[in-house]
């Protein structure tokens, strides 16, 4: 084990850009920072973490934490090879491919949770379509099935969709699906509502059937007099999704339920809407940080 988890660190290490000599030495004026230089690997490199990460991320022998370093330079490799573009040869666009699928499957690690978490933020962070359907598969068959689901988890695979931005019809159904109450756990409804609020894009039609089955979800909730409580583990979360959805400077508020927001609706609904524009992918106003 010992031998193995050198070979690793190794492996690992390997990819780390050193210092140049005399930075950082006392009694040298402060420079300047310099602009990160883009690492560039090899294909021989990535070929040595694919295989790292495939012998390790599974392995119960190995600590979980190890598998992120691993990670984050697969996702680097990605990234680089990713700008290239329609410059990228074959084997380069092949290597993408085999990035997202290695990472893919450590969705399906048993008993490491670390590993799990890390393979699906690093799914949403390389940002491929290709890694949407297992992220789906994983949240419907696994995450979901729970009957107590880790609000971790939940999280990170939500987020991780909502960072690709995928709005394939198996997506938007889970996304509605689970942010209106599919499940008995409320608190899974009012983690997939905040995460609406985050997705990259979602088109108009998506966004009004979204709004139409969310504000339906509220009224539902709120007019439930035998189950107080469901209204309240999901109107923080639902208001915001709505008043984002809606995309017109209004606030929905919560002392009388949702009646202003049934209000918009009906003059709102007809015709076509704007695509939406998740928060963190808006271009900031001029003279905001």
């Amino acid at each position: 084990m010992r031998a193995r988890s050198a070979l690793f660190c190794l492996v690992v290490l390997g990819a780390v850009p050193r210092l140049a000599a005399g930075e950082g030495e006392e009694g040298k004026p402060a420079e300047e920072p310099k602009p990160a230089e883009e690492v560039v690997f090899s294909e021989v490199e990535i070929e040595n973490f694919l295989n790292t990460f495939k012998i390790s991320y599974n392995d119960p022998k190995q600590p979980e934490e190890d598998v992120s370093p691993v990670l984050e330079n697969l996702k680097k490799a990605y990234k680089s090879l990713e700008a290239k573009g329609e410059a990228a040869t074959k084997d380069e666009q092949k290597l993408l491919r085999k990035i997202v699928d290695m990472v893919a499957k450590g969705l399906k690690a048993r008993k490491r949770d670390l590993v799990v978490q890390e393979c699906a933020k690093t799914l949403g962070d390389l940002g491929s379509k290709e890694g949407a359907k297992p992220l789906v598969a994983w949240l419907d068959k696994v995450v979901l099935d729970e009957r107590t689901p880790s609000p971790v988890m939940v999280e990170c695979g939500f987020r991780a969709l909502g960072q690709i931005g995928d709005e394939d019809p198996g997506t938007i159904e889970l996304l509605i699906a689970y942010g209106t109450g599919k499940h008995a756990d409320q608190t899974v409804a009012s983690e997939v509502l905040k995460q609406i609020v985050d997705w990259r894009h979602l088109s108009g039609k998506n966004r009004k059937d979204i709004f139409d089955r969310v504000l339906q979800f509220m009224n539902g909730a709120f007019a439930d007099k035998k189950n107080r409580e469901r209204y309240q583990r999901v109107k923080d979360t639902g208001l915001e999704a709505l008043t984002e959805l809606a995309m017109g400077g209004v606030k929905f508020l919560d002392p009388s339920g949702v009646p202003d927001a049934v209000k918009w609706w009906s003059e709102n609904k007809k015709g076509n809407w704007e695509d939406y524009v998740g928060k963190p992918y808006r271009p900031k106003a001029e003279g905001k940080p």
